[in-house]
């Protein structure tokens, strides 16, 4: 998580402390991890980050190099109390241990919203084209694929090489494949629109306690 130790996976993280100053950096970011820290120590760390980067350490969001974009962010405020993340995969990382050692603060999900980081800190972080491109290129694979086959033919037949005797009940195999309702040319065709119009706004989303929130606040 310290931008001194090497990640093969950037996330962004960023602080603002007590003096209204907010730090940016990337590496591997995990809430359970953060969670486990507290408040206390979370702050020598960041502490330490920026006495580095006045030493000229580089450290800082615009001085490290990025190989992608980051896939989660989070922000921890010392003024508000509060720690915010974003993910572009999943809402619900594992932070059972944060009520107890964060007493007095609040947790909030961003859901997509990368943009809200992007404001915060005032690094670009994510580009739209690029995600673009990206489904389009998860999509042609997936394509080339073909028609899946029943998932748990690959498992018993993998499992058969190891010796293992697995019995599967009869309506397992009553697997449909995924198909496609519209014709790829109208799909990619939509993805070029997309790609060259401005970005969706992020998605509402629903938190862990149900609340429906939309993406702006």
């Amino acid at each position: 998580m310290a931008p001194w130790t090497i990640s093969n996976e950037t996330d962004a993280f960023s602080c603002t402390t007590e003096n209204n100053k907010t730090i940016t950096w990337g590496n591997y970011i995990d809430l359970e991890n953060i969670a486990l820290l507290g408040p206390n120590k979370m702050h020598t760390l960041v502490n330490k980050v920026i006495q580095g980067c006045n030493e000229g350490k580089p450290w800082q969001w615009n001085l490290q190099t990025h190989n992608k974009q980051p896939e989660k962010g989070i922000h921890i405020d010392y003024i508000n109390k509060t720690i915010k993340w974003w993910s572009i995969y999943e809402d619900d990382w594992a932070i059972n241990p944060f009520n107890a050692l964060w007493p007095g603060w609040t947790l909030h999900s961003k859901g997509d919203n990368y943009e809200w980081h992007e404001n915060i800190t005032g690094y670009k972080m994510r580009d739209w084209k690029q995600d673009v491109t990206q489904c389009k290129n998860t999509l042609t694979q997936t394509i080339k694929q073909g028609i899946r086959t029943n998932p748990i033919e690959r498992l018993t037949g993998a499992l058969a090489k190891q010796g293992v005797d697995m019995r599967v009940r009869p309506a397992t195999f009553q697997f449909v494949p995924s198909r496609m309702e519209q014709p790829p040319e109208r799909i990619f065709a939509y993805l070029d629109r997309l790609e060259s119009d401005e970005p969706l706004p992020p998605a509402r989303f629903i938190n862990r306690d149900g609340e429906i929130i939309p993406a702006c606040q």
